[in-house]
């Protein structure tokens, strides 16, 4: 159960970690640098993880709700920050 648990846990950062690092990656080569990057390796890894936590707490609880809120809540955190980036011009 532990290991399957810490297996899961890492595969999910493992592969966010990616991501961002692509998203890094794929920003330092373009010209036009007045453009923040909205997400990297950290953002990344940490919503890779939340969303990992979520499944788990809903397989354990065995309630679709803690999945939908915290999905939820990531969804409007991530639609903020952009928002906020694209007021300042940053998009």
């Amino acid at each position: 159960m532990v290991d399957s648990l810490f297996f899961r846990f890492g595969v999910a950062l493992f592969i966010g970690a990616l991501v961002g690092l692509q998203r890094e990656h794929a920003a330092e080569g373009g010209d036009d640098r007045r453009h923040r990057l909205f997400a990297g390796v950290r953002t990344f890894t940490l919503i890779s993880l939340a969303g990992s936590m979520a499944a788990y707490l809903t397989d354990i609880l065995e309630t679709p709700w803690v999945f939908i809120t915290i999905i939820g809540v990531l969804g409007a955190l991530i639609v903020a920050a952009y928002a906020l980036i694209a007021q300042h011009g940053g998009v």
